[in-house]
């Protein structure tokens, strides 16, 4: 069993990426990006004013959509979010 820890608050909602490597995990206004072979958080990012109450991955694993209760729904660019932190 792998714990993951550095969350602010209550995990709301996550994902696994389709290669099974990564989650996304999300709180709050906040996306985390795990690693799961080493359970070392790769990146984070923010981008919604309220929870974030859904995540997907598209099918290749390049772009992560998250969905917030104030009705906006983003879509991310993975390799840019990492490559960027």
């Amino acid at each position: 069993m792998e714990t993951f820890r550095g969350h602010h608050s209550w995990v709301q909602t996550l994902a696994y990426s389709p290669d099974g490597e990564v989650i996304a995990v999300g709180n709050d206004d906040i996306v985390y990006i795990w690693d799961l072979s080493t359970g070392q958080n790769i990146t984070s990012f923010i981008g919604h004013t309220n929870l974030i109450t859904g995540l997907s991955f598209s099918p290749d694993g390049k772009t992560i959509a998250s969905a917030c209760r104030d009705g906006t729904i983003l879509l991310w660019d993975l390799k840019t979010l990492v490559e960027n932190r």
